[in-house]
C-alpha cells in the first residue's frame, strides 16, 4: 500500500524574479494561492531510515477546503506528491541551476527558536550564533548577517530548518525559518552558497510565507 506524503501549501513565491528559485514546504493553499499545477517536476528533501535524499518528484494538484472554507465550501487546493520511501521535508526547484539528485550530508536539521548569544558550530569552523543585532554565520573568516533575532517575542522567531549541502559545492546551505510576526506561520528563506556573491558565504534566493489565518 501506497504511503501518501501531502503538501498543502501557501503563498509560493520567487524572492527575486531573476533568481529562478523556489520553495515550498507543508501547508495549506487559501483561494488563488496556488500557482503550482499537475505534472510540476520538483525536487524533495527526503529523511531516509539513516541518511537524506534530494530526490525528483512530482506534483499533483486538486481541489479542496482551506482553513476558512465552511461546511461544503471548496475554495483551496492540495497540491501532494505520491512517495513510497521517505518523510518529506521540504521541496526546491530552480529554472536553470541543476540541484542533483541523491544523498545529502546535513550540518544541522530543525533548530529551536534562536533567541540572542546563542552559538551552534555546525562542522569544522562553520558556526551560526545569534546576537541582539541580528543571526550570524560564518565560516571562521567570512562573517554574514542573515536575520533579526526576537528577544521580545510574542510569536515571532527565527530558526534553523536546514543546514548542509543542497547545491552540492562542498559548502553550507541554509533554509531559515524567519517568522517577523505572530501571524506568520512558515516564512522560511533559502540560502545557496553556490550563488554568493564574492566576500559573501551565501545568498538568499527564495522565500516561502505561509499565514496562520
Amino acid at each position: 500500500m501506497l504511503s501518501f506524503a501531502v503538501l498543502i501549501l501557501s503563498f509560493v513565491f520567487l524572492l527575486d524574479e531573476n533568481t529562478g528559485f523556489s520553495i515550498v514546504v507543508p501547508g495549506n493553499y487559501y483561494q488563488g494561492e496556488a500557482e503550482l499545477e499537475t505534472g510540476e517536476n520538483w525536487q524533495g528533501l527526503f529523511e531516509m531510515d539513516t541518511f537524506y535524499e534530494l530526490r525528483t518528484v512530482e506534483l499533483f494538484v486538486e481541489d479542496a477546503q482551506s482553513p476558512m472554507d465552511r461546511d461544503d465550501e471548496i475554495t483551496g487546493k492540495d497540491v501532494f506528491v505520491v512517495e513510497e520511501k521517505g518523510n518529506l521535508l521540504f521541496l526546491i526547484k530552480s529554472e536553470e541551476f541543476h540541484f542533483v539528485d541523491g544523498p545529502v550530508e546535513p550540518a544541522l536539521l530543525d533548530s529551536e527558536r534562536l533567541p540572542a548569544d546563542t552559538s551552534i558550530v555546525l562542522q569544522g569552523t562553520w558556526e551560526i550564533f545569534t546576537e541582539k543585532e541580528g543571526l550570524f554565520f560564518t565560516d571562521g573568516d567570512i562573517l554574514q548577517r542573515l536575520s533579526d533575532v526576537y528577544p521580545n517575542a510574542y510569536g515571532e522567531g527565527v530558526s534553523v530548518v536546514w543546514a548542509g549541502d543542497l547545491d552540492n559545492d562542498g559548502r553550507i546551505d541554509l533554509i531559515l525559518n524567519d517568522r517577523p510576526h505572530y501571524a506568520f506561520r512558515h516564512c522560511y528563506r533559502l540560502f545557496l552558497s553556490s550563488e554568493a556573491e564574492p566576500g559573501l558565504l551565501l545568498k538568499e534566493v527564495a522565500e516561502f510565507v505561509t499565514v496562520l489565518c
